[in-house]
């Protein structure tokens, strides 16, 4: 059985001490990379725990979302030095 975590409402894989970004979308169930989580929660869930606690089942895009952020911000504050 899978096991996850949920950090900042977004789903984690854990397995083998590590934890992995995951999506769930009309084609199943997909697991991406390997994601360094500043702090794991001790405890972990099942699949339709998950499904009910989180509103994006979504961790993969969400991080690719959040790095497009850093980098536009970053952009704009180089903008704004000029």
């Amino acid at each position: 059985m899978n096991r996850f975590v949920i950090v900042d409402d977004l789903p984690y894989l854990f397995a083998n001490g590590k934890t992995f970004a995951v999506r769930w979308d009309d084609e199943g169930f997909t697991v991406g990379a390997e994601v360094k989580l500043a702090s794991v929660p001790s405890f972990t869930h099942g699949e339709h725990a998950v499904k009910a606690k989180c509103a994006i089942l979504d961790s993969i895009g969400e991080k690719k979302k959040a790095g497009r952020k850093k980098t536009a911000k970053a952009v704009e504050d180089n903008d704004s030095d000029s």
